[in-house]
């Protein structure tokens, strides 16, 4: 929620509303300044009309309209966190140069759609780079990377058109709010914006389906039905990872990608762009020259490898890495971009049913990615290479099903005319009519246009029979962290890899200072009678001292519903499936402190660490090392936040 309010004292507020909504357990980000409030936050359902009750008791906040995103499991947020600001939008200006309360008019869809029917001057006020993606139909789109620099154009954009029908839309209706009052202090008359921004307004046409969607977006079908989960592709010149598709809501749920690493070609643009057998072979053999001194580079990665023998156009070269909990193979492989993808699809399928567990990979150019939770052996990867197979077979059980088999029967389809030229590509649909055609010429031709345009069934095949006649040599090193060579598919490999040996001295002691200091409500679980605020640094044994029992569990500071749990479960009374999941959660937790005490406290403090992965963390750790203690943690933070978004429970 947000409201553009006058705050004559916003450090005073801040510190009224910290200990007032710390009391209802609330968390999320809040930021106040003398023109108002934008917060971002989240309440337990329990608590939720108290908190409405205390908010709405304010003048400053009577009667604001709260925007609900979702419901949760508390995991939006860790802690509450309110700050003050010069403003809660940055537009450059003096506070009180123009009167922010002074509004334009609210619009819902309906009434927004009927005004563009009308002929009234739509503006975009979100950054350029989001209105290139998507807009209202003949919006004037300001191209600027910030409010601040938004406000002059648009002004200078409308100049002459101050008596005409003013349309304003943003995301979410924060910045709209505020340019409406900045041009009615300029002079225009008939300033409207979209209430509640895009958000709300795709919510009232799920509502209204009677209601046209006058919102055009810029990506088309092939960039969608390309994509699948953990690719990368790249949009207004930055790299994101494909997170999941969800195909209900037709959403595609990406991360940013940010290294201070040389960036590698995304997957999907490598695959239009690739590099064939015989470009690859000859880097292969300037490899060996560079190795044995008759070549120079301008850096040195390739002298600089130990390995017994560079990885060349005659010799594979495997990079094993064994991490506390999977194994991870990199093969350096100068076969080009089709031959890898098509090994690495073998490998894959193949290994998945000898290890009989699933492997995750990834390949470019000169590499192929293997990742498992169990471990690899050299002879594993060989086995597959001089084993007999059918590799069209192989290939054809492998992608059956795939996302690229299924746009590509899409295609073909719509050629054959299976499909109508108007028909839009729906994956559950398409999947449908692959597997009731899949012994017909629409799918066998989707599968020749799909080994053509992606792999090398050949080429593949030519290494395969190299391998097995002794004339490329396979070499195994066993590595306690990656090289150089290998970096680039790391960078786009399929799992999020986060090497410990990568963590810096002052981010572990940065940590390992938070934990230290987070603290926790610890409960007795055997009588529910005694509960304790403490940090792992003012530990004491673990010990109840009204029952004196050693099952203590652990929990958030907040977290007051979790002692009423236990105390109902004592006086026997019947447990929801929710009460009865989390009293079981507590007695995991329980085992792990009696077990490895004041330690598990320290594991439990962290963010998103449940009982199985702090037990996991537990049973891995090394005795002494505090070190690879904490490395564990962080990568456990990296995985919960990148996966949060996701957990049903």
């Amino acid at each position: 929620f947000y409201r553009y309010v006058d705050i004559p004292d916003p450090d005073g507020l801040r510190d009224e509303l910290y200990k007032e909504w710390s009391e209802l357990a609330v968390f999320g980000r809040v930021y106040l300044a003398q023109e108002g409030i934008n917060a971002q936050i989240s309440v337990p359902e329990h608590n939720w009309d108290a908190f409405i009750k205390v908010l709405h008791a304010r003048e400053e906040f009577a009667d604001m309209h709260q925007k609900i995103a979702i419901e949760d499991d508390g995991k939006s947020f860790f802690k509450l966190m309110l700050k003050t600001k010069s403003q809660i939008v940055a537009d450059g200006l003096e506070y009180g140069e123009y009167d922010i309360s002074n509004v334009g008019t609210h619009l819902d869809a309906k009434a927004w759609n009927e005004a563009m029917d009308e002929g009234a001057i739509v503006v975009d006020m979100r950054n350029h780079y989001e209105s290139e993606i998507g807009h209202f139909k003949g919006a004037v789109c300001p191209q600027s990377d910030t409010f601040r620099e938004e406000l002059p154009e648009v002004l200078e954009d409308l100049k002459g058109k101050e008596d005409e029908k003013i349309l304003l839309y943003c995301t979410g209706g924060i910045r709209c709010e505020k340019t409406s009052a900045y041009l009615k202090h300029h002079g225009f008359n008939d300033v409207n914006q979209l209430n509640g921004g895009i958000i709300n307004y795709a919510r009232q046409l799920k509502k209204d389906e009677t209601i046209e969607n006058k919102f055009i977006g810029t990506l088309d079908q092939r960039f969608v039905g390309d994509l699948d989960k953990d690719q990368i592709f790249v949009l207004r010149g930055s790299q994101w990872r494909v997170l999941n598709i969800d195909e209900k809501s037709f959403k595609i749920n990406v991360l940013p990608i940010r290294s201070s690493q040389e960036i590698p070609v995304p997957k999907w643009e490598g695959v239009n762009i690739p590099v064939d057998f015989k470009t690859a072979n000859k880097v292969g053999a300037f490899r060996t020259k560079v190795q044995n001194g008759s070549l120079k580079m301008m850096n040195n990665i390739i002298s600089n490898l130990d390995f017994p023998k560079v990885p060349d156009e005659k010799t594979i070269v495997i990079e094993s890495h064994r991490l506390p909990q999977k194994s991870v193979l990199i093969l350096h492989s100068c076969f080009g971009t089709k031959i890898n993808s098509t090994l690495k699809v073998i490998l894959e399928t193949l290994l998945d049913a000898s290890l009989a567990s699933r492997v995750k990979s990834s390949s470019d150019a000169y590499r192929i990615l293997l990742s498992v939770e169990s471990r690899f052996t050299k002879k594993h990867i060989t086995d597959v290479f001089l084993s007999d197979f059918d590799i069209n077979e192989i290939m054809s059980v492998a992608l059956k099903g795939k996302n690229d088999v299924t746009w590509k029967t899409f295609c073909v389809g719509k050629k054959f005319g299976f499909y109508d030229r108007s028909d839009v590509y729906v994956k559950n649909e398409i999947r449908y009519d692959f597997e009731r055609n899949i012994d017909t010429p629409l799918v066998k031709e989707a599968f020749r246009e799909l080994f053509h345009e992606k792999f090398d069934l050949e080429g593949a095949q030519r290494i395969i029979d190299l391998i097995k006649e002794n004339k490329i040599q396979i070499e195994w090193v066993d590595v306690d962290k990656f090289s150089k060579l290998a970096e680039p598919v790391l960078d786009q490999t399929v799992m999020s890899y986060t090497n410990p040996a990568n963590i810096d001295k002052e981010m572990l002691l940065k940590v390992k200072t938070r934990l230290m200091q987070t603290k926790q409500r610890l409960i007795c679980v055997r009588c529910g009678l005694w509960q304790q605020v403490m940090t792992p640094n003012e530990t004491h044994p673990l010990r109840c001292k009204y029952c004196k029992g050693q099952q203590i569990t652990c929990t958030y500071e907040y977290d007051h519903e979790l002692v009423k749990i236990i105390q109902k479960k004592h006086q026997g009374k019947k447990l929801t499936p929710d009460e009865n999941k989390n009293f079981q959660k507590a007695w995991k937790v329980s085992s792990l402190l009696s077990s490895f005490g004041k330690t598990a406290l320290i594991v439990m403090a962290a963010y998103g660490v449940g009982p199985d992965t702090g037990a996991r963390i537990l049973k891995n750790r090394v005795e002494g090392d505090d070190d690879y203690l904490i490395k564990q943690i962080i990568i456990a933070e990296k995985t919960y936040t990148l996966t949060r978004g996701f957990w049903k429970d």
